[in-house]
Parts: C-alpha cells; structure tokens; sequence
C-alpha cells in the first residue's frame, strides 16, 4: 500500500526534504524514513533521490514493496 500522509505512523516513509524550507529533515528521529527525496545532498546512510528523478523514485518503491511491474 502506498500513502500520503501518516508521517507520525510507523510504518516505512520516503521523505521529502527541500533544504529552502529551513527545517531540520525528520530522518534522525524516525527510523521508519527508508528514503530521502531532496534538493540536497544530506550526510546520511538511507537512499537518496534527487526530488525530479520520478522514475528512480518510483523503482525504489517498487522495489521495497516487493512489487514486480508487468511487462
């Protein structure tokens, strides 16, 4: 399943971060962010996505929901 929102649940997130918004990402505090999409790079160890990179992003998330795409 795949959602928007819930970002207080804990079930796996992809976070958005844009650095221009000047607020700390929530990556350190909730070990349920799997990914990041940002404008920036951050110093970190989970994947990151350049925020325009749609397929990538989508590949991920197949990926990590064990989905195989049809042909």
């Amino acid at each position: 399943m795949l959602v928007e929102g819930f970002k207080r649940d804990p079930i796996p997130k992809l976070e958005i971060y844009r650095r221009q918004l000047e607020r700390p990402p929530q990556y350190p505090g909730d070990s349920h962010i799997v990914a990041l999409a940002t404008d920036t790079a951050l110093d970190c160890a989970l994947p990151q996505f350049d925020l325009n990179a749609a397929e990538a992003i989508a590949a991920f998330i197949l990926q990590t929901l064990d989905i195989h795409q049809k042909s």
